[in-house]
This record gives C-alpha cells, sequence and structure tokens, in this order.
C-alpha cells in the first residue's frame, strides 16, 4: 500500500512539474513592441522586436510570424541584428541565430533574443533575415533580406 501511495505521490508531482510545458501562451502582439519589419517579395515574412541597450550591449527581443499562406511553410535560415552608423552603413553585426521554432505555417509564431556588444560607433539597430519557402508541390522559394 505505502509503495502504491508512494507512486501516486511521485506521478502528482511529477505532473505538476510538467504542466507548464503544456500551457497555450497567448499570441504576441505587434503593438508591445518598438521596431517592425517586412521581408520578402511579398512581404509575408514579419518581424517584431524591442531593442534594450545595457552593460555595453545592445539586446533584441522579439518575435516573428509570416502570412505566406495555407500549407505553405516558411523557415529561417538565420537572423542577425546589425548596427548602424548615421550614414546606415552596418558598423556591427551579431553572431547568426535561429528564432524559436525557425519554420512556421501562418498563424504561428517564434521567438527570438540575442544580445550584441557595442562598438560605439551604432546610430541605430536593424534585423537581417535570410529565409526560404516550402509550398507542397512547387520548388522552394529563397529571400533574404539585408536592407
Amino acid at each position: 500500500m505505502k509503495r502504491k501511495v508512494s507512486i501516486l505521490a511521485g506521478l502528482l508531482l511529477l505532473s505538476a512539474g510538467c504542466a507548464d510545458m503544456f500551457k497555450v501562451m497567448p499570441p504576441l502582439r505587434a503593438e508591445a513592441y518598438q521596431h517592425y519589419k517586412k521581408f520578402g517579395e511579398y512581404g509575408h515574412v514579419h518581424v517584431h522586436w524591442n531593442l534594450l541597450r545595457q552593460d555595453g550591449q545592445v539586446i533584441a527581443d522579439g518575435y516573428w510570424d509570416t502570412t505566406a499562406g495555407p500549407k505553405i511553410q516558411v523557415f529561417i535560415k538565420e537572423m542577425r541584428l546589425v548596427g548602424v552608423d548615421a550614414e546606415r552603413r552596418v558598423v556591427n553585426r551579431s553572431d547568426r541565430f535561429l528564432p524559436s521554432p525557425s519554420m512556421l505555417e501562418e498563424g504561428n509564431q517564434g521567438t527570438f533574443r540575442v544580445a550584441m556588444p557595442l562598438k560605439g560607433s551604432e546610430a541605430a539597430f536593424d534585423i537581417e533575415v535570410d529565409y526560404y519557402w516550402i509550398y507542397p508541390g512547387r520548388e522552394e522559394g529563397n529571400g533574404t533580406s539585408t536592407k
């Protein structure tokens, strides 16, 4: 009997600890983000982010989504945070990073957070995205934005 109670208590503790894994998060809202940029020929990749300068670095915290249409999957190959000077020349670039998840269909969102050490000559910051899309039964398409 004690063994059954111990097993039951263990299962209850385990299920309580895992409960957060199964929570459905509400959608992130564009209004909560300072920056927004569309990518692609048709503007189907959307990136929203906030910037925070802290301890000699800038942190971009945001999300991406797609309006490419049903059944079309968009895959982010890489993203970068870039610092530009007053003439909009790139003077700093973060390491490559991927959002989580990096592949989406319309109606879903992926999040990201990246930190980049400041060099001091940055006047503004931007996001670069390299991606491709897959439409079942058709060829893949590629999109890159460094602007």
